[in-house]
């Protein structure tokens, strides 16, 4: 496999003891390239996780970790959580300890970290999320940023970001990752929307948001992003996927936000089922992934696929099945590439029952096997 082409400023990876993930051993064959089950890495109640290669081997993953609400029958979504991470400097064959960088319980009364997000800024790893009291609203939750200088090892202070929005939904949301133009400005996908820094993540402003009210009157904050490339080269543009509120319909919006981020117009496209919840990542110039799940009745397996789009999202491969998740039930998924070309899926087993929570699965591949 040819040495992936590099389009972020990327971090050196520390060390650390490595923790090796319940799975099974890693399947090769000529023809079919690798595909290996990594395992389980967190049996807690997980969700929104994202994922990030910062150079080399290494990669990055952040979740928020639930626990029940306090209010008989509150939404545990509302409940308290932290923000943990996790380091793999291997192309996600093990993984290292999770590494706490919000404690829900740190104070009292808990609190609840949410909707982490991971960008490199200057060269440092950086996670970006939201802190907001047990049975928080939009308006109530407050932005924080950490910084780590070797890809999630060690976490530096807390910071409280400014977020310049004109609408309440301006707001890092559901895990992800954003990516650095090279003029130096940062983005992140938002809730409907995308938010960008010129002072290395200091401050934020939020773009208008580009996705309609759906029935609840909310956006879709299904929000993901990555740089839009031109005859092989970054462009001014970022390319902002998201599920539109037609997701039964199996349809997905895109969008073109040029560098003074005004909507260039949508192409809405069926997907051959109804999407629910995905990640994307650039495997090269040419070259988009998507992980996904398509949505389905609650207890009813919900298969984790991965697809190719080789236009810049405006078509897509029929979806690969991930073994792994053939008679799970999932659910958040999201997407890495590390240097050599190894392809990770982190994702969300979506159990139904409060005993079981929703541990976070890892799976990896390269190309030979997404297109074998």
């Amino acid at each position: 496999m040819p040495t992936r082409r590099q389009f972020l400023g990327l971090a050196a990876a520390g060390a650390g003891g490595l923790l090796v993930a319940q799975g099974i051993a890693p399947q090769r064959a000529a023809a079919l390239g690798l595909f290996e089950d990594v395992g389980i890495i967190e049996s807690a109640e997980c969700a929104t996780p994202g994922i990030i290669a910062t150079g080399g081997p290494t990669l990055s993953i952040a979740t928020s970790r639930r626990y029940p609400n306090s209010v008989p029958g509150g939404n545990i979504e509302t409940g308290p959580a932290d923000i943990i991470t996790f380091r793999s400097t291997d192309d996600g064959a093990t993984w290292e300890p999770a590494r706490m960088v919000h404690d829900a319980y740190a104070g009292s009364p808990a609190d609840s970290g949410a909707a982490p997000v991971l960008v490199m800024i200057d060269g440092q790893l950086a996670v970006f999320y939201m802190v907001g009291p047990e049975n928080w609203t939009i308006a109530s939750r407050v932005p924080h940023l950490r910084f780590s200088p070797d890809s999630g090892d060690t976490w530096g202070p807390v910071t409280t970001p400014t977020i310049t929005s004109a609408h309440i939904h301006g707001q890092p949301t559901n895990g992800g990752k954003g990516f650095a133009f090279p003029n130096g400005r940062i983005v992140v996908p938002g809730r409907g929307c995308l938010l960008y820094s010129d002072d290395d993540g200091v401050s934020w402003t939020a773009t208008p948001q580009f996705t309609g009210p759906g029935p609840n009157g909310q956006p879709s904050v299904e929000t993901k992003t990555q740089p839009y490339f031109i005859n092989g080269a970054i462009s001014k543009t970022a390319l902002v996927p998201w599920r539109n509120n037609n997701r039964d319909l199996g349809e997905q919006e895109r969008v073109r936000i040029a560098d003074d981020y005004a909507d260039n117009g949508t192409v809405t496209s069926a997907t051959g089922g109804a999407i629910n919840n995905f990640g994307l990542v650039r495997y090269d110039a040419q070259t988009l992934l998507m992980s996904y799940t398509l949505r389905s009745a609650l207890d009813v397996p919900s298969p984790l696929f991965v697809r190719m789009s080789a236009d810049e999202g405006r078509h897509w491969t029929a979806g690969k099945q991930i073994p792994r998740a053939a008679g799970a039930t999932t659910r958040y998924s999201d997407i890495a590439v590390t240097d050599n070309g190894t392809i990770v899926v982190v994702y969300m087993e979506n159990y139904t029952t409060a005993t079981n929570g929703n541990p976070l699965g890892v799976v990896r591949f390269d190309m030979d096997w997404l297109t074998s």
